[in-house]
């Protein structure tokens, strides 16, 4: 095998089919059924595909002929396999969601990929995937969130698909190689928890860290309601 067909990079990827389906028509969140049933009565439309073919486009542009070396492990349907394949991108597909994905979805993904022994997980979110993938990632794998959500207080994700290629590809080419802890966040539930009351009330909490890139201002602060 010549060196140039080593993969230079081993990238698990992992999208929320839901993300941000509740964001464009004013509910501040996807996480949860009754919040999808909300969004989808309001005609609300995921943007977890449109942003991760943002991306993708960028790191093929940005790696040229060294994109073909690049390892992708990734879920079934819409958690990842269907665009990819759609863009021609060769991956692995290590397992199948159910037919209505849920947070046990993600964390089943995650768990099952960082086995893999990839060098970085993308996930394809906002703050209640970070959560799922906290809960689930082990502790030696790096971990970067392309924003697609409608709550972005956590300060792992990049600041746009197009941050998140220029990542990508700066660990592709040698020219990033630390990284840093950075928090989890997300709101605060309450007992009385509606998008009527989330409206009113913005209250954070930290659930954890999670290692990821460090890219400097590639990657979005931290925000505390």
């Amino acid at each position: 095998m010549s060196e140039t067909s080593v993969p230079s990079l081993r990238l698990g990827l992992v999208v929320n089919p839901l993300a941000g389906i509740g964001g464009a028509v004013g509910l501040q969140g996807s996480d949860g059924e009754a919040l999808q049933r909300a969004a989808r009565k309001l005609d609300g439309k995921p943007r977890g595909q449109e942003r991760l073919t943002i991306f993708l486009a960028r790191l093929q542009r940005l790696l040229g002929d060294k994109f073909a070396q690049l390892a992708w492990y990734t879920w079934g349907g819409a958690m990842g396999a269907e665009l990819l394949a759609s863009l021609d991108v060769l991956a692995q597909v290590l397992g199948e969601p159910a037919t209505q994905t849920s947070a046990q979805d993600t964390r089943c993904a995650v768990k099952t990929l960082c086995g893999r022994k990839i060098d970085l997980l993308i996930f394809v979110g906002g703050d209640g995937t970070a959560r799922d993938v906290l809960a689930a990632i082990d502790d030696h794998t790096c971990a970067l969130g392309l924003p697609a959500g409608v709550k972005m207080h956590s300060g792992v994700f990049a600041i746009s698909p197009n941050a998140a290629a220029d990542v990508v590809a700066g660990l592709a080419q040698g020219s990033l190689v630390g990284r840093i802890e950075r928090e989890v966040r997300d709101y605060v539930p309450a007992s009385n928890d509606t998008p009527t009351v989330r409206h009113q009330i913005v209250a954070t909490k930290r659930y954890g860290e999670l290692w990821v890139p460090e890219a400097g201002g590639y990657l979005q602060q931290m925000k505390i309601g």
